[in-house]
């Protein structure tokens, strides 16, 4: 276990300033995106995400969102310069775009 993390941090050591803010970037609507979820089931609204099912409990949203930042953010650590450039540019698309239409259906985050 120890090596793992070891190698995971001398992945990220070599990320480039760009890289950490297209990270945060989609680490940023992804958790938006996760909140309006959770908000927009608990309003009565019907999932569009084929893997949570239409009305997932808010432990599986929960489960699958999470395991899926962490998935994203090793992912991201993993992939070649290039490649990783790409991946964060179409999701942080994909996400912005799932957090502008639940905006649009009325879900909005309450703090």
């Amino acid at each position: 276990m120890k090596n793992i993390i070891i190698i995971l941090v001398c992945v990220f050591c070599s990320w480039s300033n760009a890289d950490s803010i297209r990270e945060i970037t989609y680490v940023g609507f992804h958790i938006t995106d996760w909140m309006q979820t959770k908000q927009g089931i608990s309003d009565g609204m019907k999932e569009l995400n084929p893997i949570l099912g239409e009305h997932p409990s808010m432990s599986k949203i929960d489960t699958i969102v999470g395991l899926s930042l962490i998935g994203h953010i090793l992912i991201s650590g993993l992939l070649p310069k290039p490649y990783r450039e790409t991946f964060q540019y179409i999701t942080i698309g994909i996400e912005s775009g799932a957090v502008l239409h639940n905006y649009n259906a009325g879900v909005r985050i309450e703090f």
